[in-house]
């Protein structure tokens, strides 16, 4: 396998090459970032995206490893979720005009993803962005946790919550993957609410919500 994954790096280091030297063809650029556990997902990503080595650029960070790709998001979006499905992987994905930029978004992907223990998948950086900004506040921190401190004693309830966000608030799937009946859900959906003095179907509450259970992964709480 190591054998293997110093090959795609070969192929792909005339092309970080050109990235470094300033003389990478202009255009569109998209990138997949990949933390080191899953680092072995790029053998065999070759195969999955139709692009030829010099336009890829394959470089290290401490976090794990940042595959450019001289093309659009949209064309290669679908492989790149057929990547992450078959090999079971979370890979990271931003674009953008600038290069630089989009390694920069990804190098910090591959730092803050793996706090949030996310399934696999493929997720674009500006997910973890709320993240990253309460991560840099503590005044933020101490807010967020605020409103969901209510729910500390209620373990049953922050399943629910969770369950209900990653359901993407239908009733029916949260109930099924949690085996309750709709509601039993619906009633837990509305402690939450009492308790913490949000409602559910504000787009600006459901957004302070999911902000403070990322925050609260991230911190391990």
């Amino acid at each position: 396998m190591a054998q293997i994954l110093d090959r795609v790096s070969e192929a792909s280091a005339r092309g970080y090459q050109l990235f470094l030297e300033g003389t990478w063809p202009p255009g569109p650029v998209s990138g997949i970032g990949v933390a080191l556990h899953d680092v072995s997902v790029l053998v065999y990503a070759p195969r999955y995206l139709s692009l030829s080595a010099k336009d890829t650029a394959l470089t290290q960070t401490s976090g794990g490893q940042i595959l450019l790709l001289r093309s659009p998001l949209k064309e290669v979006e679908e492989a790149l979720r057929e990547l992450a499905k078959a090999h079971a992987a979370v890979l990271w994905t931003q674009e953008g005009r600038s290069r630089e930029e989009v390694q920069k978004d990804l190098e910090e992907a591959l730092l803050l993803g793996p706090l949030l223990r996310m399934p696999p998948g493929l997720y674009p950086v500006r997910l973890l962005w709320p993240l990253s900004m309460a991560l840099e506040s503590s005044r933020g921190q101490e807010r967020l946790m605020r409103l969901v401190k209510p729910l500390e004693e209620h373990p049953d309830l922050w399943q629910t919550l969770e369950a209900f966000l990653k359901a993407g608030l239908s009733l029916k799937r949260t109930a099924h993957r949690l085996g309750l009946h709709p509601n039993t859900v619906l009633y837990r959906i509305h402690r939450i609410e009492e308790l913490t003095g949000l409602h559910l179907e504000r787009v600006e509450d459901l957004c302070l919500l999911q902000i403070a259970l990322q925050l609260r992964e991230a911190l391990g709480r």
